[in-house]
């Protein structure tokens, strides 16, 4: 057996802790998703939806102070900028 990655090893524990494959409570991952142990240590590493995850990241942004998006603003153009993509 080959040895996983970081994000399958995190997947599989995630699977393993909360998935119940008869409960007809969604897929693993909508399971995953809805997981109500934010003391884990992986929970901040769970797998989610990309929907999901760039809702997280709205809030996040919106939570920053007019400077701090300043910044954020000025980073995420310069590194749009060395990758090529604007």
């Amino acid at each position: 057996m080959s040895k996983l990655t970081r994000q399958q090893a995190i997947n599989a524990m995630c699977k393993s802790c909360i998935y119940d494959e008869g409960g007809g409570n969604g897929t693993w991952r909508d399971q995953t998703e809805g997981c109500t142990a934010p003391d884990c240590p992986l929970y901040e590493h769970r797998p989610l939806s990309s929907g999901t995850q760039a809702i997280l990241k709205q809030e996040r942004y919106d939570a920053l102070s007019p400077e701090e998006k300043v910044a954020y603003d000025k980073r995420a153009r310069e590194a749009a900028e060395r990758m090529g993509t604007r």
